[in-house]
């Protein structure tokens, strides 16, 4: 999922809930994970209860509001910061568990717990280990005891969200996110002590941008406190695309436990009216949850550029490697390999071309007999000097690369160390995770191992093509002597005085020739000055169009030889065509959810 890997990218820069900020991209995986894709599931709307959820910082009251709600003391309490780390359901026993059964994508991953609460970490534990998520189900006792009433809505579901206000609750912010994210009616609970906090005001105007129904809940205010004045005007601004959102009171009351006090603030006005809204607004299961449901389509619709941005600018950290990559290659491989070799002193492919050409010109008779002489004195001094020598030479140290192979080798090294040097400047320069996984690879010993041996085997692929772009070529000069009778006399004549020298060489060395380059450099030479003195221009030609097939070679084969693995170091995950799936789909999700009912 996009979503996903957006949000997993923005973990890896290490892009939290920074003060100024809002998570974006994880609250959009939450609405996506918790409400879009339960609308996508056969059950959605009848087999999913309207889900209330309370949220809040560090000793907001959020649990005595739930218990108020409720109607019982079932939400613990405490005051220890960070009492709370995991979102705690509760729910009459005929709803049972199905509303997290019958929808996979809520909650996935987390460990569940039916009525005792998951292991709290500490928060060392939180800093060595990250939050292990977990959730807690609580079925409601159908005999509560003395003082208990109905809960204000049988057939919802309550959550309890973790505290969100502290550093250390950052770690288990996502399920915050997740449990805000999954509910039909959002209640945000502030005391006189926080409800100016940042980061609350931060999360509340996204949640209000969700569309989702959200009350704000004034807590603990003492009786006649014109503090609320004050916070309906701090936390009752409307914006583009969030209403202004209701504010109820819940007072302050004093005794001498949970119980008392409960019963004291559900005799209160205060909390029957609360209960009486929150009532009312789960009465319309279907209405709240479209409502919930087309909200979080609009918010993932109006904010996909800031959701998929971490993917966005992964995706041109890809390209800009790409272009390294490739610039690095035209310049240091490709370049270079022509002015060192193809364009130097050392060049000889054109001369086995030219070797290859006197096979053509055999005289019957006398040409074979003594071309057959010299292969019968050089062939066993191939054989056996052939299983001596290794592409790079690592077999016989005192065997040379030619000169190609060691142009294309030199070539390889300086472009790697290139490469290098340029992704250790953009690594100090931005600091992206992206660069410094591409750097240990390029410093990895396995990974350098692997390209090596694989320019070795792109080297003897090329140098196959090779043999067959000389042939052609060869056959290319003998049309054209082939059309000058005269010349192709002569040089048949200088082709049987190239064989016999070549015939002498090889005795007169013992029959040490490894390769064919000896008798490139005797009858080469001999024959260009004849094809010269007759077509210069021509031969020019010839030579110039051997090069270019030979640079294309090299290219063709090394583009998805070597560039390839090169490139894959950084692969993209979004494209432009990406942008448009996402949009259509939301698209989508809205148009079905506005025809449910």
């Amino acid at each position: 999922m996009l979503v996903r890997r957006s949000w997993q990218l923005e973990k890896e820069r290490g892009e939290g809930f920074e003060a100024g900020s809002a998570p974006v991209v994880r609250f959009a995986l939450a609405l996506l994970e918790q409400r879009l894709m339960a609308v996508l599931t056969p059950p959605w709307p009848h087999g999913d209860p309207p889900h209330v959820a309370v949220f809040g910082g560090t000793n907001s009251g959020k649990s005595t509001l739930l218990n108020v709600l409720l109607g019982r003391p079932a939400a613990g309490m405490s005051f220890r910061a960070r009492f709370s780390q995991h979102p705690e359901a509760h729910a009459a026993p005929q709803l049972g568990v199905s509303f997290l059964e019958l929808f996979p994508s809520r909650f996935a991953g987390y460990a569940r717990y039916h009525n005792q609460l998951p292991p709290r970490q500490t928060d060392d534990d939180l800093r060595q280990h990250g939050y292990r998520p977990a959730i807690a189900l609580h079925t409601l006792a159908t005999d509560a005891g003395p003082g208990v009433v109905a809960p204000a809505a049988a057939g919802a579901v309550y959550w309890d969200a973790p505290d969100f206000s502290t550093e250390e609750a950052q770690a288990y912010m996502p399920a915050v996110l997740d449990a805000i994210g999954m509910a039909d009616l959002v209640l945000l609970a502030v005391t006189k002590e926080n409800y100016a906090d940042h980061r609350g005001a931060v999360l509340r105007a996204m949640v209000a941008e969700s569309g989702v129904a959200l009350r704000i809940i004034a807590n603990k205010l003492e009786d006649g406190s014109r503090l609320i004045d004050d916070i309906r005007g701090k936390l009752g601004a409307a914006t583009d695309h969030a209403p202004i959102p209701p504010i109820d009171i819940l007072p302050h009351v004093a005794g001498d436990n949970e119980l008392t006090r409960l019963q004291l603030l559900l005799a209160n006005p205060a909390g029957a009216q609360l209960r009486q809204v929150v009532a009312e607004e789960v009465s319309q299961p279907l209405a709240l949850k479209r409502r919930a449901a087309i909200g979080a389509a609009d918010y993932l619709i109006r904010h996909r550029h800031e959701i998929l941005a971490p993917l966005e600018s992964d995706a041109r950290l890809a390209a800009e490697w790409h272009r390294l990559v490739d610039r690095g290659a035209e310049r240091d491989l490709f370049q270079r390999y022509r002015s060192d070799y193809l364009d130097s002193q050392e060049y000889a492919d054109f001369n086995l071309t030219v070797v290859q050409l006197l096979d053509l010109l055999e005289l019957p008779l006398l040409g074979g007999l003594i071309s057959g002489t010299a292969l019968i004195i050089r062939t066993p001094f191939l054989w056996a000097m052939g299983g001596l020598r290794s592409l790079l030479g690592g077999g016989n140290p005192e065997v040379p690369r030619p000169p190609e192979e060691e142009v294309v080798f030199a070539a390889y090294q300086r472009w790697l160390e290139t490469l290098k040097d340029e992704v250790q400047q953009r690594l100090q320069a931005s600091g992206a995770p992206a660069w410094a996984g591409v750097l240990r690879q390029l410093d990895s010993v396995k990974f350098l191992s692997k390209l090596e041996d694989q320019l070795a085997k792109s080297f003897l692929h090329y140098r196959e093509r090779m043999k067959e772009l000389i042939a052609a070529r060869a056959r290319v000069l003998w049309a054209y002597v082939e059309e000058r009778p005269t010349l192709r006399i002569t040089l048949q004549t200088v082709k049987a005085g190239v064989d016999v020298s070549a015939t002498v060489a090889v005795i007169k060395t013992l029959g040490l020739d490894v390769t064919d380059w000896i008798v490139a450099s005797l009858a080469a030479p001999t024959l260009r000055l004849f094809l010269e003195a007759l077509g210069e221009t021509f031969m020019e030609q010839q030579k110039e169009a051997l090069k270019q097939e030979q640079l294309a070679a090299l290219r063709a084969i090394f583009e998805t030889e070597m560039l390839v693995p090169f490139r894959e170091l950084m692969k993209p995950e979004f494209a432009a065509a990406d942008l448009r799936r996402f949009d259509a789909d939301l698209a989508e999700i809205r148009r079905a959810v506005e025809l449910v009912g």
